[in-house]
């Protein structure tokens, strides 16, 4: 039987730890501080940034390091240093030139560890980034400079599925599209995604996959799930999510993630 002292427990934060703007369910601090007393290590690993995530993990016992900027980051909030950094190679102007032709009505950002740049749908950024806690600034796209973690495509809720089958359509090999949120579709390296991420920390950690459990409710939550050796989500997750995990437990806001650690005390 594996202990809880083992195990590696890394969590999605918006829809899985808690949902924005709600505060985190008070069962989920508990659980997390039990598992964490027990000797478990945990993180989160987000879409967020430094600045977003911070308030979210000074409220939690996290022990570990962090996967921010949906895995373009592994962050030590402990060491106040970056670990691993993937950034948006040089190509990336051409195929964000290319998205915001077909697809004018979104906003689009570029997104460094601690500023994001506004390149066009300014109104759209500033109302679903401003909680990225970080200054905005606005700039042409043939005046941004790098480099950058990541793009940021922010919409209605409606586009996000066709944005992201578009940019994987292209044949664009340096970069990858994931639906991260309901308004969001984002730009990544290639190489970086959440479960690459968690491969790295298990990698710097020297944790097996075999002893990692793993958290999330989303598309860019995927390979996560995949990369951990037990996959667990909420009730609330599409499908596609559900199907790659073995523990399916309840509502965000009920404390879903409280349910999983009983689960694990009671193995």
């Amino acid at each position: 039987m594996t202990k809880l002292s083992d195990l590696l427990l890394v969590s999605d934060i918006d829809g899985t730890l808690m949902n924005f703007p709600a505060p985190i369910p008070p069962r989920n601090i508990e659980a997390l501080r039990r598992f964490t007393a027990a000797g478990g290590r945990f993180s989160v690993a987000t879409g967020r940034s430094i600045a977003s995530a911070r308030p979210y993990v000074e409220q939690l016992p996290v022990n570990a390091p962090c996967i921010l900027y949906n895995g373009c980051a592994i962050y030590d909030f402990a060491a106040e240093k970056v670990l691993r950094a993937h950034e948006l190679p040089d190509s990336y102007a051409g195929y964000l030139s290319a998205l915001m032709r077909e697809f004018p009505g979104a906003g689009f950002a570029l997104m460094r560890e601690r500023e994001i740049v506004a390149l066009s749908g300014t109104g759209y950024v500033r109302e679903y980034l401003g909680r990225e806690n970080m200054p905005i600034l606005e700039e042409a796209l043939t005046k941004a400079r790098g480099p950058f973690l990541k793009a940021v495509m922010a919409m209605p809720c409606e586009w996000t599925a066709r944005v992201e089958e578009f940019g994987n359509a292209q044949g664009w090999k340096d970069v990858r599209f994931f639906r991260t949120g309901r308004p969001f579709v984002e730009m990544l390296p290639a190489e970086a995604e959440k479960g690459t991420a968690l491969i790295e920390l298990m990698d710097l950690l020297g944790i097996p996959p075999a002893r990692t459990v793993a958290m999330g409710d989303y598309y860019n939550d995927a390979g996560m799930l995949a990369a951990a050796g037990f996959a667990a989500t909420t009730a609330e997750a599409p499908d596609a999510v559900r199907y790659l995990c073995r523990g399916i437990f309840g509502r965000c806001e009920d404390g879903a993630l409280a349910d999983l650690i009983e689960a694990l005390e009671r193995r």
